[in-house]
């Protein structure tokens, strides 16, 4: 059997919105808590089985909260096959924050286009805390040509979804292509550095 390809997923969105707490969820088996807030980078892989019996090894870069470490964002968001946005339904502010984050990441010279998903977080809380109507967000990410999907991280709906989505539409997109080269990159996160694979090892993939 050949080995699956891999592909690098790289999410943002603004400190507090359930990032880490949606890629936990990835996992079945994993027990759903309140997870430490992310320092660095913190890599995650899931290997899926898309409906035709292919598999696809998606490798995600969980970010530290952009707003707080801003220099590292180009050297993270590079050789990316696709970007992940999620913001908080009940909050406003980290819905507005999408041109600004997403136009950073956009903006970083890459070979290929990423495909760009956004994700509405704390789905669970949408019938008495929403603030961002699906609505709107279908509007905003109908005008830029953004994939949509509302999840939530406590009780992982739409969470199944959201990586069938990215497994199949990077297939679709890239899978003709080689992989990018593994290459080092040095970040420096207050005054503390990382150095750290653009990707994270094969063997990491359980592929």
């Amino acid at each position: 059997m050949s080995a699956a390809p891999q592909f690098k997923v790289v999410v943002c969105g603004r400190a507090g919105v359930g990032k880490t707490s949606l890629l936990h969820a990835t996992d079945p088996a994993a027990r759903v808590t309140a997870p430490q807030p992310t320092i660095g980078v913190e890599f995650i892989t899931r290997t899926i089985t898309v409906a035709d019996g292919r598999r696809v090894c998606l490798q995600f870069w969980d970010t530290a909260g952009q707003e707080r470490f801003g220099a590292p964002t180009a050297l993270v968001y590079r050789n990316a096959t696709a970007i992940i946005f999620v913001y908080d339904i009940t909050d406003r502010d980290s819905f507005m924050a999408m041109e600004h984050l997403l136009g950073a990441a956009l903006a970083v010279p890459n070979a290929r286009s990423p495909y760009v998903i956004i994700i509405g977080n704390k789905l669970d809380l949408a019938s008495t805390q929403r603030a961002v109507t699906t609505a709107e967000s279908e509007e905003g990410c109908r005008a830029r040509n953004y994939s949509l999907l509302e999840t939530s991280a406590h009780t992982r709906e739409n969470v199944d979804e959201m990586l069938n989505t990215l497994a199949e539409e990077l297939l679709a997109r890239f899978d003709h292509t080689p992989p990018a080269p593994v290459e080092h990159v040095r970040l420096r996160l207050a005054g503390t550095r990382i150095d750290a694979p653009s990707a994270p090892p094969r063997a990491q993939c359980n592929c």
